[in-house]
Formats: C-alpha cells, structure tokens, sequence
C-alpha cells in the first residue's frame, strides 16, 4: 500500500485550490452546497509541505449534498517524480468532511488495466494557515 499526501491550500496568496461557481443555496445551507471548485494540489511523499513532490492532483472538486459537507471528486493524479513518473490515476467519488471516503480509480501507463479504490481521510486542518493535507 501506497501513501501520498496532498497539499491543499485553500486561502494564501499561493492556493491550489480556485472556487468557480456557486448556486443561491451555497451561503445559506451549511453543507455550502453547490460550490465548484477547480484544483491542482501538490502531491507529496510525506505529510511536510517541504517533503519530496511525487505528484500533482489536478481537477474538479464540488459540494454536492444539501445536508452534509461531502466533497464530489473528478481528479488526475499525475504522477511526477519516483517510480511511477509519468502514470497517472482518475478518481472519482465522495470525499466526507467528517469520516473516511472511498473513491474509485482508473490507471493509465504503469497503471493501464488497473482499477482499484482509494481510501481517503483529512490527516491535518490548519484554519489560521488556510492548510489541509488529505
């Protein structure tokens, strides 16, 4: 088993992370349903921003549910660095704030053929430095 982190910042002057639609429901409900965002996170070997880039994450991500903060995921994991340079994964799924998500994967390159599950959670959230690491 493989782990990777990834830098998500949210706020700072250098964010990965860009909102690019909201609908009239996405201030009012606390689920922030229907924000869409777009993304291109680096993807690091350890959880330390200053850790080894084995990759990039790059795609959309949205609030899809009126009730709770779940987090639809359309992504590229683009490997850049380390054994699997130049492979890449498409994920598709459900990331929940609260609990554990699981997401679907498609391999291409070293990974062509391959199909598999991601188990996904929040390592660290860090509101004063506008930082997670998924």
């Amino acid at each position: 088993m493989h782990r990777f982190y990834i830098q998500d910042l949210v706020r700072r002057d250098n964010r990965t992370v860009w909102k690019i639609s909201k609908t009239d429901l996405t201030d009012i409900l606390p689920s922030a349903f229907g924000l869409v965002s777009v993304i291109d996170n680096l993807v690091t070997s350890r959880t330390g921003m200053d850790s080894r880039e084995v990759g990039r994450i790059q795609g959309l991500i949205g609030l899809s549910d009126f009730r709770e903060q779940e987090i639809f995921m359309l992504l590229n994991l683009v490997f850049t660095d380390g054994e699997y340079k130049g492979s890449r994964f498409c994920i598709l799924g459900i990331l929940c704030m609260i609990s554990c998500g699981s997401c679907r994967l498609l391999g291409y390159r070293s990974f062509r053929m391959s199909r598999g599950y991601a188990i996904t959670s929040t390592h660290h959230s860090d509101d004063i430095q506008q930082r997670g690491i998924i």
